[in-house]
């Protein structure tokens, strides 16, 4: 056995052996190279497809029915009733009556206040409102905080007025983001019949993709309003129909405007 070794290791010292086996190594690291390129390529095709597939089916706004929500929800034609608007010349009130509806609530300023070191004040006159939605549809709470102070605190404010938890919005509900981008894909994931916003930019990027949005706003209400009032689109052609400083007032003017309607 030892002399066929030995016979082996003196083959393996001749230059043409030599040039053979370091031709071979070359040629298997070539193949291993292109390999991982190809499979490099694959998994590049196949992320661009899942993202174009992503894209197309957050264009389709809740005329499409292939979210992970809308299979949560039971069927294409239940998840297409909750993502549904109101009718032409319908208020806001009527979502009091609209058993299922998806609608999504910012608490910036909407719900809450934040003062300096995380303080967090419910804003009180929101509450009743607030309840009437939670009782009728599905509701969904956004916070855009700034830290993790921010959530608790905001969560247990939410908590102790009985918007979350017990009889009120679930508390998996209550979705946190740190930017506007990711409030914006909250919303979308959601595709909502309603969104109750604070942030105009916000207001005006979602509105081509929501069936019906309202601007709750002290700071920005006026401009919306004057731009609803005469008629000029604020995204792809689309009017802002609901404007106010406050939600008490958003509901209340169209409760007063429904009724003077009938």
């Amino acid at each position: 056995m030892w002399r066929q070794v030995n016979q082996l290791w003196r083959l393996a010292q001749q230059p043409w052996v030599k040039r053979t086996i370091g031709v071979g190594v070359v040629i298997l690291a070539i193949g291993l190279a292109v390999v991982r390129i190809r499979r490099a390529r694959q998994r590049r095709d196949r992320r661009r497809t899942a993202a174009r597939n992503s894209d197309r089916g957050r264009r389709g706004g809740s005329r499409r029915g292939g979210s992970e929500l809308r299979r949560r929800g039971g069927g294409a034609a239940a998840a297409d009733a909750s993502s549904t608007g109101l009718k032409a010349g319908q208020g806001l009130e009527a979502y009091f009556r609209a058993k299922g509806r998806k609608v999504v609530v910012s608490v910036n300023e909407v719900l809450t206040i934040v003062a300096g070191n995380n303080n967090v004040a419910l804003v009180e006159d929101s509450l009743a409102i607030m309840l009437s939605l939670i009782e009728a549809c599905n509701v969904f709470l956004v916070f855009q905080s700034e830290n993790d102070e921010q959530e608790q605190a905001v969560t247990r404010v939410l908590k102790q007025a009985g918007i979350v938890g017990g009889g009120g919005v679930p508390e998996h509900r209550l979705l946190f983001c740190r930017k506007q981008l990711g409030k914006l894909a909250i919303v979308r994931h959601i595709e909502p019949a309603l969104l109750i916003e604070n942030e105009l930019d916000i207001v005006k990027s979602i509105l081509p993709y929501v069936p019906d949005v309202a601007l709750v706003s002290a700071k920005s209400a006026d401009a919306a309003a004057a731009a609803t009032a005469a008629g000029i689109p604020m995204a792809k052609g689309k009017l802002l129909r609901f404007a106010a400083p406050r939600l008490s007032a958003l509901f209340r003017n169209n409760n007063s405007s429904s009724s003077d309607n009938n």
